[in-house]
């Protein structure tokens, strides 16, 4: 855990030195985890990449967990119809594109993390491990 999370605007991007040399264990592979493993071992490292990578993911994320979110709520309102021709005609018109609107940032995530941390199915393990 970093305790500096939410303080960014207090303190600085790189930490200052400490007086002796310490051992700092890093937990997570992921563009944060590289981020604070690589300042750790050479503050003065250009992350320019990682921070980019970082701010991809993030925004995809974030897209995802909003398409997520309107997902779920069209689900229950669909849910709720009674008639089912109705319904039908809903789960075509509205939850198949709300599926589509949130496949798209999680297909592009894919392509950014590594498959080792990957949490969904890839397209490669739905088409030949299922």
């Amino acid at each position: 855990m970093n305790p500096r999370t939410a303080f960014e605007h207090i303190y600085p991007d790189v930490p200052p030195k400490a007086e002796k040399p310490r051992t700092i264990g890093v937990i997570g592979a992921g563009p944060a985890g590289v981020i604070t493993a690589v300042t750790a071992a050479c503050p003065q490292a250009d992350l320019t990449v990682q921070r980019e990578l970082l701010e991809k993911v993030s925004l995809r994320l974030t897209a995802a967990t909003k398409a997520l979110n309107s997902l779920t709520e069209l689900v229950e309102q669909v849910d709720a119809m009674e008639d089912v021709k109705e319904m039908a005609l809903a789960y075509h018109d509205q939850i198949v594109p709300a599926m589509a609107a949130l496949r798209k940032p999680v297909d592009e995530m894919e392509l950014l993390v590594d498959k080792s941390i990957w949490p969904v199915p890839t397209y490669g393990d739905l088409m030949f491990e299922v």
